[in-house]
């Protein structure tokens, strides 16, 4: 059962609520609300009794939290319900213990990593394997993909610090299509985008432009892992792992606050979540979704 009183309080209280009982115990009858600790009002008479009013006669003497009574069963009620909300949001400088850092001490910012994969390709329309293919009949954006791209551009805008962003690609002209659509949705950027080949897909050498439904799986070289195997003649997740790992420890180190949105390719950001997760190249993670045009924000700690 879930009974409230419908009387607001007047201004004042400083983070006020209510827990309220719902078991039907004879024991938890007597006490279907107590307060919370709260900071006592300048009106504190008739904020105490229109508090305490509700328990219906059980008690009219509030009595200090050590004393009072516990419920048999409490569920939170959320401070809205009943009275106005009287908390101050913390200011720069603050926490909710202090100032931090001396009085008046600005928070600094981090710098958010802001990994995009490009939007849906033709080839992923035909199911071929991608990789680093280039050249004519390469895998560019579907309408479909553009969209993606666009509807991730305005996530990034709700996200970022207007004025302090920076995009960086992979030089794949699907990655780039993207950056690009990114730019625009942004508006105004710190830089112009800059392609960077470290976010290449992995390369995936003569599986590239296959149809993967027919591709016959092929058995784990004795004492490697799969991360380790150069599938195709091409390049092996740990190498990827390694490139982009040189990536974040040499290129993120310079730059200040603010938000680097970076756009590239599913299996370079499975490897770039695992380096930032301190995570080895056998431990990516293949189960998270990783869609077309998805977005998955870091705070980097410098």
């Amino acid at each position: 059962r879930r009974t409230t009183w419908a009387r607001r309080s007047l201004p004042g209280l400083r983070r006020t609520g209510f827990i309220a009982e719902v078991a039907s115990s004879p024991a938890a009858c007597a006490w279907r609300y107590c307060a919370r600790p709260i900071s006592v009002p300048s009106r504190h008479t008739i904020e105490w009794f229109d508090m305490f009013w509700a328990l219906n006669g059980a008690t009219r003497t509030p009595r200090r939290a050590r004393a009072r009574h516990s419920p048999v069963t409490t569920r939170d009620l959320p401070a809205s319900e009943l009275v106005p909300v009287t908390s101050s949001p913390l200011t720069a400088g603050e926490s909710r213990h202090g100032p931090i850092g001396g009085y008046g001490a600005a928070v600094p910012r981090p710098l958010v990593l802001h990994l995009v994969r490009h939007g849906e390709t033709t080839w992923h329309r035909a199911g071929r394997v991608q990789g680093q293919w280039s050249g004519p009949g390469e895998p560019v954006l579907t309408p479909a993909g553009l969209e993606q791209a666009r509807a991730a551009g305005r996530e990034l805008r709700e996200r970022v610090d207007a004025g302090a962003v920076r995009i960086v690609s992979s030089d794949q002209t699907r990655a780039v299509q993207t950056a690009e659509v990114l730019a625009r949705e942004l508006g105004e950027v710190t830089d112009p985008v800059r392609l960077d080949p470290a976010w290449r897909e992995q390369r995936l050498g003569s599986l590239e432009g296959r149809v993967a439904a027919e591709l016959v799986a092929e058995p784990v070289p004795d004492g490697l892992d799969v991360s380790e195997v150069a599938w195709g003649g091409g390049e092996s997740m740990r190498a990827v792992h390694e490139r982009v790992a040189v990536w974040l420890r040499t290129r993120v180190a310079g730059l200040g606050p603010g938000d680097l949105v970076v756009v590239s390719h599913e299996h370079t950001i499975r490897a770039a979540l695992a380096v930032l997760a301190d995570r080895g190249w056998r431990d990516i993670d293949w189960d998270a979704p990783v869609p077309p045009g998805s977005v998955r924000s870091v705070p980097l700690r410098h």
